[in-house]
């Protein structure tokens, strides 16, 4: 490791007043070095022994935090290697909704959609909490495997507000959300929420995906708004690493 690196790592701080445990002081402070990009992606942890002398903890302390930093899908480990994995590997998501296609095109790929399910639901899942005083249901709950060149990337659920949809022939599962989104009928989406998330999938998830059963992955919960500040779509996002491969693949 540079030592330009390894200073970093020696700001690091345990403050017992806190209570928080040693290991997530430890484990949250490497988010923040992440975060403000102190480190990038590549960038390798040093040995348990060094951070357990700056820290002024044990080896063992260390090893709970990187754990706790692979769990969030901060760090990944390889042959006892601690390294930095990019925290937004899907920035162009993050960035603009289409924007992902649009890369994959400029790369010379073929992305592609399956419809997985479409149903109407009374409540949204605990993740949209914050807009439950907000909304009342039904929502079209309409889940999207994404793939590229027949290769499963990401998996998106959506939840979206049935009355945008009033007066389409379409049944609610035929419905192409992303020319919707990209058409915004007469109501543009003005602001937005987005976050990176890290989770867990499930084992149908892990299987649409083909990737190894319930390790934690990367996601991203958004949320879009119209001028009036009323959602008009919300979703869940969860995606392959695989997916960064593809987004650093040189122009074909």
């Amino acid at each position: 490791m540079k030592d330009a690196h390894l200073k970093w790592f020696e700001t690091i701080k345990i403050d017992t007043r806190k209570k928080a445990s040693a290991q997530t002081q430890i484990s949250n402070q490497i988010k923040l070095l992440i975060r403000d990009k102190h480190l990038v992606e590549g960038d390798i942890l040093p040995d348990m022994a060094t951070l357990a002398a700056f820290t002024s903890t044990d080896e063992a302390t260390v090893k709970n935090a990187y754990l706790e930093l692979i769990d969030q899908v901060y760090v990944t480990e390889e042959k006892g290697t601690y390294k930095v994995v990019r925290l937004q590997m899907m920035e162009g998501f993050l960035k603009g909704f289409y924007s992902v296609f649009e890369t994959f095109q400029r790369h010379g790929f073929t992305p592609s959609s399956e419809e997985i399910s479409a149903t109407l639901v009374e409540h949204l899942p605990p993740e949209f909490d914050v807009l439950s005083d907000t909304l009342k249901g039904p929502f079209i709950y309409q889940r999207r495997l994404y793939k590229v060149n027949d290769t499963p990337l990401f998996l998106v659920d959506f939840y979206n507000l049935p009355q945008y949809f009033e007066g389409m022939d379409l049944p609610l599962k035929d419905i192409d959300f992303l020319t919707y989104f990209k058409k915004e009928i007469n109501r543009p989406m003005v602001h937005f929420n987005r976050e990176v998330l890290a989770l867990k999938p499930t084992l149908e998830e892990a299987s649409l995906l083909d990737i190894p059963g319930q390790s934690a992955i990367l996601g991203a919960k958004l949320i879009n708004y119209d001028k009036d500040n009323i959602p008009l779509n919300f979703s869940i996002w969860r995606g392959s690493l695989k997916f960064s491969f593809y987004l650093k693949t040189p122009v074909q």
